[in-house]
């Protein structure tokens, strides 16, 4: 709605009533967790997932490498040192991989610090756009593997799609606590 100035008079709802009700809900529920277990929520052990996830983090190490070989450089440090990124501040893999070459991790996880963040959704909100975008039911059919497509370019798209599976996990682990308790 516009007024004759011309100017909105308020920015459309991003979510229905009851689409909002839900992303309220499980943002609620995840917040009321313990720390421990939403830090076991977001530890990723299918192998499908933890390999392709590996795989994207080393085609992009090896791009920033090869660039970076060539002059072209983007990162610096605090001393202003060129550096090549390896992996996300927010993201892991365990155990770490020896250097052998075709070892794959078995387990990805979402670190401590970002699962300790006071403003948790808010950061996902912010680098994904929003939270659920679209409300709970846009993820009710989508595959797990299916976040890591198109494969990424950058390193910001590959936290993306992490981000992704996060919300994913996070809204699995709140439909199974309605299965258990539809009072929730």
């Amino acid at each position: 709605m516009r007024l004759s100035s011309g100017r909105p008079t308020r920015r459309p709802p991003r979510y229905g009533a009851a689409a909002q009700a839900t992303v309220d809900a499980v943002k609620g529920y995840w917040a009321s967790l313990p720390l421990d277990e939403r830090l076991a929520a977001l530890q990723f052990r299918d192998p499908a997932i933890v390999g392709r996830a590996y795989k994207i983090q080393q085609a992009l190490h090896g791009s920033e490498l090869a660039c970076f070989h060539r002059g072209l450089v983007t990162q610096y440090n605090e001393a202003g040192q060129a550096v090549v990124s390896n992996g996300l501040r927010h993201f892991a893999f365990a155990p770490p991989p020896p250097c052998e070459a075709n070892v794959i991790p078995e387990v990805l996880f979402a670190t401590r610090e970002l699962v300790e963040l006071e403003h948790f959704f808010g950061y996902v909100e912010h680098q994904l756009g929003a939270f659920l975008p679209g409300g709970a039911a846009s993820l009710q059919h989508k595959g797990v593997l299916s976040t890591f497509e198109p494969a990424p370019n950058t390193w910001t798209e590959y936290e993306r799609q992490l981000l992704r599976l996060v919300e994913l996990e996070v809204m699995r682990v709140w439909s199974d606590s309605v299965a258990k308790d539809p009072a929730l």
